[in-house]
């Protein structure tokens, strides 16, 4: 490497980030970790690289073709916990299908139009204290 890119790099902190984010994130996650656990994971790891950011000397990393400076470290374990981010959600579980009434000539479903109407004479009885009609039941 270039005395240039030497006295650019003085001080980098690129390893360093690199160890906290083993030792912070990947050594805490299982072998195959939930999605609420990748998503904190991925909070925590933006989290260290801004901590990193404001405090990092080094001045080469436009460089990335010489010098692998604390923004490659982030965007190379950021899509290290993409990769473990399953692709396909599982499939729901079928819902059990409610059972239907034998008697269907007596089961009744109300329109929306009669559902309103009801509503609103429920709520007419109680601005004028009334008791509710119970003959249509």
């Amino acid at each position: 490497m270039s005395e240039f890119i030497t006295r650019l790099t003085k001080g980098c902190q690129a390893e360093e980030l690199e160890q906290k984010i083993q030792q912070e994130i990947f050594a805490l996650l299982s072998s195959r970790p939930r999605l609420d656990a990748l998503q904190q994971a991925k909070l925590t790891l933006q989290e260290l690289y801004h901590q990193y950011r404001k405090t990092n000397p080094c001045r080469a990393s436009a460089f990335t073709a010489l010098h692998r400076c604390i923004y490659q470290v982030y965007v190379e374990n950021f899509e290290r916990l993409d990769a473990l981010t399953p692709t396909a959600l599982p499939a729901p579980k079928k819902k059990r299908e409610k059972s239907i009434p034998q008697d269907t000539e007596k089961a009744t479903v109300k329109t929306p139009e009669e559902i309103l109407a009801e509503q609103i004479a429920g709520i007419r009885r109680m601005v004028n204290n009334e008791k509710p009609d119970t003959s249509s039941e």
